[in-house]
């Protein structure tokens, strides 16, 4: 005799899988390792100074935000300069606008 419960976890657990077959658990683990790995990388920046970064200047600056950096010596920051898909500068929006150019975009990620 078939046991209804067991039916029904069979397909409740079918379901909790997507269309490319990865469960919602191991989308949010990969979710959150690919996060730290790019918190990570902006905790690697240890200066602010474009003239150190071979004068540098950002594609985007993200400014107003509240970020976590995950570096017990500057836990958050307000801004983030980025080009070519890295971070050059991760700190408070004065400090990261020096890395404004004339072709960058700035965009303020303010939570309301």
């Amino acid at each position: 005799m078939v046991n209804p419960r067991e039916h029904v976890m069979a397909e409740t657990d079918a379901a909790a899988e997507t269309a490319s077959g990865i469960t919602r658990r191991d989308f949010l683990q990969r979710a959150l390792a690919a996060g730290a790995a790019l918190v990570g990388g902006a905790c690697a920046m240890n200066t602010l100074d474009p003239q150190a970064q071979g004068g540098k200047r950002a594609a985007l600056i993200l400014t107003n935000g509240r970020i976590t950096t995950l570096d017990a010596a500057k836990p958050s920051a307000t801004a983030v300069a980025i080009m070519d898909g890295r971070f050059l500068a991760v700190g408070s929006d004065q400090d990261v606008m020096a890395y404004r150019g004339p072709n960058t975009r700035t965009i303020s990620i303010s939570i309301r």
